[in-house]
Protein backbone atom coordinates (compact mmCIF):
# COMPACT_ATOMS: atom_id res chain seq x y z
CA UNK A 1 0.00 0.00 0.00
CA UNK A 2 2.87 2.33 0.53
CA UNK A 3 1.26 5.48 2.16
CA UNK A 4 2.52 8.48 2.35
CA UNK A 5 1.66 9.05 6.67
CA UNK A 6 1.46 6.11 9.00
CA UNK A 7 -0.03 6.68 12.33
CA UNK A 8 0.20 4.38 15.10
CA UNK A 9 -1.11 4.36 18.75
CA UNK A 10 -0.27 2.54 21.82
CA UNK A 11 0.14 2.09 25.45
CA UNK A 12 2.82 3.99 26.38
CA UNK A 13 4.44 1.07 28.80
CA UNK A 14 5.46 -0.44 24.84
CA UNK A 15 8.41 1.56 24.83
CA UNK A 16 9.83 0.29 27.76
CA UNK A 17 8.14 -3.62 26.60
CA UNK A 18 10.89 -6.51 26.56
CA UNK A 19 13.66 -3.97 28.39
CA UNK A 20 12.93 -1.72 24.58
CA UNK A 21 12.93 -4.56 22.42
CA UNK A 22 9.46 -3.99 20.69
CA UNK A 23 10.39 -0.65 20.35
CA UNK A 24 13.47 -1.19 18.32
CA UNK A 25 11.26 -4.01 15.96
CA UNK A 26 8.87 -1.35 15.48
CA UNK A 27 11.36 1.97 14.64
CA UNK A 28 13.74 -0.84 12.20
CA UNK A 29 10.68 -2.05 10.80
CA UNK A 30 9.25 0.69 9.41
CA UNK A 31 12.64 2.48 8.92
CA UNK A 32 13.66 -0.50 6.88
CA UNK A 33 10.33 -0.07 4.40
CA UNK A 34 11.46 3.66 4.01
CA UNK A 35 9.71 5.54 6.72
CA UNK A 36 11.15 8.44 8.30
CA UNK A 37 9.55 7.55 12.30
CA UNK A 38 9.22 9.98 15.31
CA UNK A 39 7.09 9.14 18.40
CA UNK A 40 6.35 10.68 21.41
CA UNK A 41 3.66 10.76 24.55
CA UNK A 42 0.58 12.67 24.01
CA UNK A 43 -1.97 13.00 26.90
CA UNK A 44 -5.51 13.70 25.96
CA UNK A 45 -5.90 16.00 29.17
CA UNK A 46 -3.54 18.88 27.22
CA UNK A 47 -6.28 18.70 24.24
CA UNK A 48 -9.58 20.16 25.91
CA UNK A 49 -10.57 16.39 27.93
CA UNK A 50 -10.73 15.81 31.65
CA UNK A 51 -9.34 12.17 31.24
CA UNK A 52 -5.45 11.96 32.46
CA UNK A 53 -4.87 8.97 29.34
CA UNK A 54 -1.27 9.01 28.31
CA UNK A 55 -0.69 7.27 24.81
CA UNK A 56 2.55 7.00 22.64
CA UNK A 57 1.31 7.78 18.89
CA UNK A 58 4.12 7.17 16.11
CA UNK A 59 3.91 9.20 12.76
CA UNK A 60 6.06 7.48 10.38
CA UNK A 61 6.84 9.79 6.89
CA UNK A 62 8.08 9.23 3.49
CA UNK A 63 10.46 12.40 3.90
CA UNK A 64 10.63 15.19 6.76
CA UNK A 65 10.55 14.31 10.52
CA UNK A 66 7.00 14.71 12.11
CA UNK A 67 7.37 17.29 14.87
CA UNK A 68 5.53 16.66 17.39
CA UNK A 69 6.24 20.54 19.16
CA UNK A 70 3.44 22.12 16.54
CA UNK A 71 0.79 19.97 18.00
CA UNK A 72 -1.62 23.08 19.57
CA UNK A 73 -2.34 21.76 23.00
CA UNK A 74 -5.66 23.43 25.08
CA UNK A 75 -4.90 25.69 28.24
CA UNK A 76 -6.62 25.13 31.45
CA UNK A 77 -7.31 22.06 31.80
CA UNK A 78 -11.10 21.00 32.14
CA UNK A 79 -12.79 19.56 34.93
CA UNK A 80 -14.82 16.82 35.01
CA UNK A 81 -17.55 18.93 36.08
CA UNK A 82 -17.48 20.92 32.99
CA UNK A 83 -18.79 17.48 31.04
CA UNK A 84 -21.46 16.15 33.13
CA UNK A 85 -24.94 15.68 31.94
CA UNK A 86 -27.37 18.32 34.10
CA UNK A 87 -30.19 15.45 34.50
CA UNK A 88 -30.60 11.89 33.82
CA UNK A 89 -30.92 8.57 35.07
CA UNK A 90 -27.69 8.46 37.83
CA UNK A 91 -26.93 5.41 39.45
CA UNK A 92 -25.68 6.30 43.08
CA UNK A 93 -24.36 4.18 45.54
CA UNK A 94 -25.42 3.79 49.24
CA UNK A 95 -23.18 5.59 51.88
CA UNK A 96 -22.32 2.22 53.50
CA UNK A 97 -20.81 0.71 49.58
CA UNK A 98 -17.77 3.49 49.82
CA UNK A 99 -15.54 5.10 52.36
CA UNK A 100 -13.94 8.58 51.69
CA UNK A 101 -10.73 9.67 52.83
CA UNK A 102 -9.26 12.20 54.95
CA UNK A 103 -7.46 15.70 52.89
CA UNK A 104 -7.62 14.63 49.31
CA UNK A 105 -5.16 16.27 47.28
CA UNK A 106 -4.48 16.99 43.68
CA UNK A 107 -2.16 14.94 41.90
CA UNK A 108 0.65 16.26 38.84
CA UNK A 109 -1.69 14.80 36.60
CA UNK A 110 -5.45 16.09 38.04
CA UNK A 111 -6.67 13.33 39.57
CA UNK A 112 -8.12 13.89 42.94
CA UNK A 113 -8.51 10.29 43.68
CA UNK A 114 -11.22 11.03 47.28
CA UNK A 115 -12.57 7.31 48.19
CA UNK A 116 -12.84 3.67 47.49
CA UNK A 117 -15.78 1.34 47.46
CA UNK A 118 -16.36 -0.91 49.99
CA UNK A 119 -15.62 -4.36 48.39
CA UNK A 120 -15.07 -8.12 49.95
CA UNK A 121 -11.29 -8.81 49.54
CA UNK A 122 -8.83 -11.50 50.88
CA UNK A 123 -7.90 -10.27 54.64
CA UNK A 124 -5.17 -12.80 55.03
CA UNK A 125 -2.00 -11.30 55.67
CA UNK A 126 -3.43 -7.86 54.88
CA UNK A 127 -1.39 -5.15 57.29
CA UNK A 128 -3.27 -3.20 59.60
CA UNK A 129 -4.76 0.39 58.49
CA UNK A 130 -3.89 -1.15 54.57
CA UNK A 131 -7.17 -2.65 53.90
CA UNK A 132 -8.27 0.22 51.81
CA UNK A 133 -5.23 -0.24 49.65
CA UNK A 134 -5.95 -3.37 48.56
CA UNK A 135 -9.48 -2.63 47.54
CA UNK A 136 -8.36 0.75 45.67
CA UNK A 137 -6.01 -1.45 43.66
CA UNK A 138 -7.57 -2.27 40.59
CA UNK A 139 -9.24 1.30 39.11
CA UNK A 140 -13.18 0.46 39.17
CA UNK A 141 -12.40 0.45 43.16
CA UNK A 142 -11.71 4.16 43.02
CA UNK A 143 -13.66 7.22 43.33
CA UNK A 144 -12.35 10.58 41.94
CA UNK A 145 -13.91 14.01 42.19
CA UNK A 146 -15.38 15.76 39.41
CA UNK A 147 -13.35 19.03 40.75
CA UNK A 148 -10.48 17.23 38.93
CA UNK A 149 -9.85 14.82 35.93
CA UNK A 150 -10.87 11.06 35.33
CA UNK A 151 -8.65 8.44 35.10
CA UNK A 152 -8.02 6.67 31.56
CA UNK A 153 -10.94 4.56 30.82
CA UNK A 154 -9.55 1.07 30.11
CA UNK A 155 -11.09 -1.33 27.50
CA UNK A 156 -11.00 -4.20 30.11
CA UNK A 157 -13.73 -2.72 31.63
CA UNK A 158 -16.94 -3.74 30.26
CA UNK A 159 -19.38 -3.03 33.36
CA UNK A 160 -18.67 0.60 32.71
CA UNK A 161 -18.10 0.81 36.97
CA UNK A 162 -16.71 4.38 37.19
CA UNK A 163 -17.49 6.05 40.31
CA UNK A 164 -17.54 10.64 40.82
CA UNK A 165 -17.87 12.01 43.78
CA UNK A 166 -20.19 15.07 43.46
CA UNK A 167 -19.43 17.67 46.45
CA UNK A 168 -22.58 19.83 46.18
CA UNK A 169 -24.82 16.12 46.76
CA UNK A 170 -22.23 14.73 49.27
CA UNK A 171 -22.78 11.62 46.93
CA UNK A 172 -20.89 9.12 44.79
CA UNK A 173 -22.66 7.81 41.55
CA UNK A 174 -21.73 6.05 38.27
CA UNK A 175 -20.26 8.05 35.12
CA UNK A 176 -23.46 7.71 32.65
CA UNK A 177 -22.69 6.34 29.07
CA UNK A 178 -22.86 9.38 27.65
CA UNK A 179 -20.48 10.65 30.22
CA UNK A 180 -18.00 8.41 29.02
CA UNK A 181 -18.13 9.39 25.88
CA UNK A 182 -17.92 12.76 26.38
CA UNK A 183 -14.82 12.91 27.93
CA UNK A 184 -13.17 10.59 25.38
CA UNK A 185 -14.22 13.44 23.04
CA UNK A 186 -16.94 11.80 20.99
CA UNK A 187 -19.80 13.96 19.35
CA UNK A 188 -22.93 14.48 20.98
CA UNK A 189 -24.98 12.69 18.19
CA UNK A 190 -22.41 9.42 18.01
CA UNK A 191 -24.78 6.59 17.52
CA UNK A 192 -24.40 3.85 20.36
CA UNK A 193 -24.18 0.29 20.55
CA UNK A 194 -27.30 -1.48 21.52
CA UNK A 195 -25.32 -3.20 24.17
CA UNK A 196 -23.40 -1.92 26.92
CA UNK A 197 -20.58 -3.76 27.63
CA UNK A 198 -19.73 -3.60 23.41
CA UNK A 199 -20.43 0.87 24.04
CA UNK A 200 -17.80 0.60 26.86
CA UNK A 201 -15.50 -1.79 25.38
CA UNK A 202 -15.63 0.44 22.36
CA UNK A 203 -14.46 3.67 24.55
CA UNK A 204 -11.68 1.95 26.38
CA UNK A 205 -10.48 0.99 23.04
CA UNK A 206 -10.81 3.95 21.50
CA UNK A 207 -8.67 6.92 20.82
CA UNK A 208 -9.52 10.68 22.11
CA UNK A 209 -11.28 12.25 19.30
CA UNK A 210 -9.38 15.61 19.66
CA UNK A 211 -6.04 14.11 20.03
CA UNK A 212 -6.17 13.01 16.44
CA UNK A 213 -7.76 16.07 15.22
CA UNK A 214 -5.40 18.23 16.16
CA UNK A 215 -2.65 15.14 14.94
CA UNK A 216 -4.26 14.95 11.33
CA UNK A 217 -4.16 18.91 10.89
CA UNK A 218 -0.28 18.99 11.69
CA UNK A 219 0.08 16.21 9.42
CA UNK A 220 -2.14 17.84 6.57
CA UNK A 221 0.25 20.95 7.54
CA UNK A 222 3.60 19.13 7.82
CA UNK A 223 3.39 16.75 5.23
CA UNK A 224 1.00 17.41 2.76
CA UNK A 225 -0.13 21.42 2.46
CA UNK A 226 3.01 21.36 -0.31
CA UNK A 227 1.51 18.62 -2.16
CA UNK A 228 -1.88 20.91 -2.07
CA UNK A 229 0.17 23.85 -3.48
CA UNK A 230 1.73 21.60 -6.05
CA UNK A 231 -2.33 20.18 -7.10
CA UNK A 232 -2.93 23.98 -7.34
CA UNK A 233 -0.60 25.16 -9.71
CA UNK A 234 -1.31 22.17 -12.10
CA UNK A 235 -5.38 22.87 -11.63
CA UNK A 236 -4.33 26.73 -12.80
CA UNK A 237 -2.18 25.40 -15.82
CA UNK A 238 -5.16 23.19 -16.90
CA UNK A 239 -8.10 26.11 -16.58
CA UNK A 240 -6.03 28.87 -17.91
CA UNK A 241 -6.67 30.20 -21.30
CA UNK A 242 -3.93 32.73 -22.16
CA UNK A 243 -2.61 33.22 -25.05
CA UNK A 244 0.76 32.96 -23.41
CA UNK A 245 2.25 29.34 -22.30
CA UNK A 246 2.79 29.56 -18.35
CA UNK A 247 6.22 28.91 -17.29
CA UNK A 248 6.47 26.85 -14.15
CA UNK A 249 9.36 26.84 -12.05
CA UNK A 250 10.70 23.38 -10.92
CA UNK A 251 13.09 22.62 -8.60
CA UNK A 252 13.78 18.90 -9.32
CA UNK A 253 15.91 17.03 -5.98
CA UNK A 254 17.59 13.47 -6.99
CA UNK A 255 17.12 10.84 -4.56
CA UNK A 256 20.27 9.26 -2.59
CA UNK A 257 20.58 6.56 -5.86
CA UNK A 258 19.95 8.82 -8.34
CA UNK A 259 22.71 10.93 -7.40
CA UNK A 260 25.47 8.23 -6.23
CA UNK A 261 25.15 7.02 -9.48
CA UNK A 262 25.62 9.89 -11.17
CA UNK A 263 29.01 10.98 -8.66
CA UNK A 264 29.93 7.28 -9.33
CA UNK A 265 29.91 7.30 -13.36
CA UNK A 266 31.79 11.02 -12.98
CA UNK A 267 34.43 9.36 -11.61
CA UNK A 268 36.40 8.00 -14.74
CA UNK A 269 37.31 11.73 -15.83
CA UNK A 270 38.34 12.74 -12.11
CA UNK A 271 41.85 13.05 -11.53
CA UNK A 272 43.10 12.15 -8.06
CA UNK A 273 46.28 13.93 -8.42
CA UNK A 274 44.17 17.73 -9.09
CA UNK A 275 41.93 16.82 -5.95
CA UNK A 276 41.88 20.39 -3.70
CA UNK A 277 41.82 18.57 -0.69
CA UNK A 278 44.26 18.78 2.84
CA UNK A 279 47.00 15.31 2.18
CA UNK A 280 46.04 14.69 5.93
CA UNK A 281 42.50 13.97 4.71
CA UNK A 282 43.13 12.44 1.46
CA UNK A 283 44.88 9.82 3.76
CA UNK A 284 42.20 9.31 5.71
CA UNK A 285 40.21 8.30 2.38
CA UNK A 286 42.97 5.92 1.49
CA UNK A 287 42.47 4.23 4.94
CA UNK A 288 38.59 3.81 4.37
CA UNK A 289 39.10 2.81 0.82
CA UNK A 290 41.80 -0.13 2.24
CA UNK A 291 39.02 -1.41 4.54
CA UNK A 292 36.44 -0.92 2.09
CA UNK A 293 36.02 -5.23 2.20
CA UNK A 294 36.92 -5.72 5.90
CA UNK A 295 34.96 -3.23 7.15
CA UNK A 296 32.23 -2.83 4.63
CA UNK A 297 29.84 -1.46 7.44
CA UNK A 298 32.03 1.74 7.79
CA UNK A 299 32.74 2.05 4.24
CA UNK A 300 29.01 2.20 3.55
CA UNK A 301 28.09 4.39 6.42
CA UNK A 302 30.32 6.62 5.16
CA UNK A 303 29.09 7.02 1.42
CA UNK A 304 25.45 7.15 3.04
CA UNK A 305 26.54 10.60 5.24
CA UNK A 306 28.23 12.12 1.60
CA UNK A 307 25.63 11.44 -0.52
CA UNK A 308 23.15 12.82 1.93
CA UNK A 309 25.17 15.77 2.44
CA UNK A 310 25.89 16.62 -0.86
CA UNK A 311 22.03 16.37 -1.15
CA UNK A 312 21.33 18.62 1.64
CA UNK A 313 24.04 20.53 2.24
CA UNK A 314 22.64 22.17 5.12
CA UNK A 315 22.24 19.00 7.13
CA UNK A 316 24.01 17.67 10.28
CA UNK A 317 25.55 14.52 8.74
CA UNK A 318 26.91 13.63 12.23
CA UNK A 319 23.24 13.24 13.64
CA UNK A 320 22.43 10.12 12.21
CA UNK A 321 19.25 9.19 13.85
CA UNK A 322 16.08 10.36 14.05
CA UNK A 323 16.41 11.01 17.95
CA UNK A 324 19.12 12.99 17.99
CA UNK A 325 18.41 16.96 17.90
CA UNK A 326 17.85 17.52 14.41
CA UNK A 327 19.06 14.38 13.04
CA UNK A 328 17.66 12.28 10.26
CA UNK A 329 17.12 8.21 9.54
CA UNK A 330 20.70 7.03 7.89
CA UNK A 331 19.99 3.89 8.33
CA UNK A 332 16.84 4.27 6.34
CA UNK A 333 18.50 5.67 3.56
CA UNK A 334 21.17 3.54 3.62
CA UNK A 335 18.48 0.01 3.10
CA UNK A 336 16.31 1.78 0.74
CA UNK A 337 18.73 3.33 -1.74
CA UNK A 338 22.65 3.27 -1.34
CA UNK A 339 23.14 -0.47 -0.19
CA UNK A 340 21.16 -1.81 -2.98
CA UNK A 341 23.01 0.83 -5.26
CA UNK A 342 26.61 -0.50 -4.20
CA UNK A 343 25.54 -4.08 -4.74
CA UNK A 344 23.75 -2.66 -7.91
CA UNK A 345 27.45 -1.29 -9.18
CA UNK A 346 29.44 -3.65 -8.10
CA UNK A 347 30.89 -1.89 -5.70
CA UNK A 348 31.45 -3.65 -2.03
CA UNK A 349 28.53 -3.66 0.22
CA UNK A 350 26.88 -5.15 3.19
CA UNK A 351 23.68 -7.42 2.84
CA UNK A 352 21.13 -5.17 4.29
CA UNK A 353 22.79 -2.10 5.72
CA UNK A 354 25.79 -0.56 7.40
CA UNK A 355 23.71 0.57 10.72
CA UNK A 356 23.25 -3.10 11.54
CA UNK A 357 26.60 -2.92 12.53
CA UNK A 358 26.30 -2.70 16.77
CA UNK A 359 29.31 -0.12 16.66
CA UNK A 360 27.76 2.13 14.47
CA UNK A 361 23.86 2.01 15.59
CA UNK A 362 24.57 3.70 18.95
CA UNK A 363 22.50 6.60 19.64
CA UNK A 364 25.41 8.71 19.73
CA UNK A 365 26.76 11.37 16.87
CA UNK A 366 29.24 11.00 14.88
CA UNK A 367 31.55 13.82 16.58
CA UNK A 368 35.07 13.49 17.32
CA UNK A 369 34.49 12.21 20.23
CA UNK A 370 32.04 9.17 19.12
CA UNK A 371 31.42 6.46 21.45
CA UNK A 372 31.49 3.75 19.79
CA UNK A 373 33.59 0.84 19.35
CA UNK A 374 34.93 1.11 15.65
CA UNK A 375 38.11 -1.28 15.06
CA UNK A 376 40.93 -0.83 14.22
CA UNK A 377 40.86 2.47 16.36
CA UNK A 378 42.65 3.76 12.35
CA UNK A 379 39.95 3.35 10.61
CA UNK A 380 37.32 5.13 13.52
CA UNK A 381 39.83 8.09 13.27
CA UNK A 382 39.66 7.99 9.77
CA UNK A 383 35.79 8.07 10.02
CA UNK A 384 35.32 10.30 12.50
CA UNK A 385 37.80 12.80 10.82
CA UNK A 386 36.09 12.74 7.74
CA UNK A 387 32.49 13.19 8.54
CA UNK A 388 34.12 16.56 10.78
CA UNK A 389 35.67 17.75 7.90
CA UNK A 390 32.89 17.77 5.65
CA UNK A 391 30.43 19.05 8.04
CA UNK A 392 32.70 21.90 8.04
CA UNK A 393 33.32 22.37 4.74
CA UNK A 394 30.21 20.94 2.96
CA UNK A 395 31.58 22.64 -0.47
CA UNK A 396 34.00 19.82 -0.27
CA UNK A 397 31.81 16.76 0.35
CA UNK A 398 31.48 15.59 -3.11
CA UNK A 399 35.45 15.57 -3.94
CA UNK A 400 36.14 13.27 -1.22
CA UNK A 401 33.10 10.99 -1.89
CA UNK A 402 34.49 11.04 -5.50
CA UNK A 403 37.61 10.39 -4.31
CA UNK A 404 36.26 7.66 -1.99
CA UNK A 405 34.61 5.87 -4.52
CA UNK A 406 37.31 6.11 -7.29
CA UNK A 407 40.15 4.36 -4.48
CA UNK A 408 37.45 1.62 -3.74
CA UNK A 409 36.91 1.22 -7.17
CA UNK A 410 40.50 0.70 -8.18
CA UNK A 411 40.77 -1.64 -5.13
CA UNK A 412 37.75 -3.70 -6.37
CA UNK A 413 39.68 -4.37 -10.05
CA UNK A 414 42.68 -5.48 -7.87
CA UNK A 415 41.06 -8.00 -5.34
CA UNK A 416 39.66 -9.63 -8.45
CA UNK A 417 40.88 -13.63 -8.82
CA UNK A 418 40.26 -15.09 -12.45
CA UNK A 419 39.26 -18.69 -12.32
CA UNK A 420 40.16 -20.66 -15.20
CA UNK A 421 37.45 -23.69 -16.00
CA UNK A 422 40.31 -26.96 -17.55
CA UNK A 423 38.43 -27.93 -21.03
CA UNK A 424 39.86 -31.51 -19.54
CA UNK A 425 40.15 -30.93 -16.05
CA UNK A 426 41.60 -34.77 -14.09
CA UNK A 427 38.62 -36.56 -12.22
CA UNK A 428 39.04 -37.39 -8.47
CA UNK A 429 37.60 -39.65 -6.47
CA UNK A 430 36.21 -38.79 -3.16
CA UNK A 431 39.12 -41.17 -1.24
CA UNK A 432 41.60 -39.33 -3.32
CA UNK A 433 40.67 -35.86 -2.21
CA UNK A 434 40.61 -36.87 1.30
CA UNK A 435 44.26 -37.88 0.85
CA UNK A 436 45.10 -34.61 -0.10
CA UNK A 437 43.23 -32.77 2.44
CA UNK A 438 44.76 -35.03 5.43
CA UNK A 439 48.63 -34.41 4.06
CA UNK A 440 47.94 -30.87 3.34
CA UNK A 441 46.57 -30.24 7.33
CA UNK A 442 49.15 -32.45 8.47
CA UNK A 443 51.78 -31.49 6.47
CA UNK A 444 55.47 -30.88 7.92
CA UNK A 445 57.05 -27.70 6.76
CA UNK A 446 59.69 -27.26 8.95
CA UNK A 447 61.19 -30.72 7.98
CA UNK A 448 62.01 -29.35 4.33
CA UNK A 449 62.45 -25.96 4.96
CA UNK A 450 59.42 -24.72 3.09
CA UNK A 451 60.77 -25.46 0.20
CA UNK A 452 57.40 -27.42 -0.93
CA UNK A 453 53.88 -26.21 -1.48
CA UNK A 454 51.16 -27.74 0.81
CA UNK A 455 49.82 -30.88 -1.38
CA UNK A 456 46.61 -29.25 -1.86
CA UNK A 457 47.64 -25.90 -3.14
CA UNK A 458 49.43 -27.87 -5.72
CA UNK A 459 46.09 -29.71 -6.45
CA UNK A 460 44.09 -26.42 -7.72
CA UNK A 461 47.32 -24.67 -8.51
CA UNK A 462 45.97 -25.48 -12.38
CA UNK A 463 42.56 -23.87 -11.77
CA UNK A 464 44.11 -20.38 -10.73
CA UNK A 465 45.27 -17.78 -13.06
CA UNK A 466 47.49 -15.11 -10.61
Amino acid sequence: INPTVVILENVKHILHHDQGKTLEVILYSLEDIGYVVNYEIVNSRDFGLPQNRERVVFVATKDNKFNFKTLQKSHPVPTLREFLCPSGKFEYLHPEEYTMIDNPKQQASGLIFVGYRNKSIWKTGVRPNTEHLSRVHHQPNRIYSIEGVHPTIPSQETSGRFFIYIPEENAVRKLTLRECYRIMGFPEDFKTHRNLAECYKQIGNSVCVPVMYELANQIKTQIFSHQDRELEIVSLNKNCHCNQPIQLETHSIMNHQEKLIQIYHSISDFNINQIELPQEYQDYVVEISKKCFARKAVYTVLVTLLVHKVLYPSQDIRYHQVDLPGGFSGRTIDTKYITPTLTELGLPAMAESGWLTRSLEQPYPYTLNYEGNISPKSLKLAFLNIIDFVQKHPDKVENVLKLLLKLVNSAKDNNLVEIIKLSNPEKLDLKTLVNALNEHFNYNYKTDGGSKLPYLLLLFMPFIKF
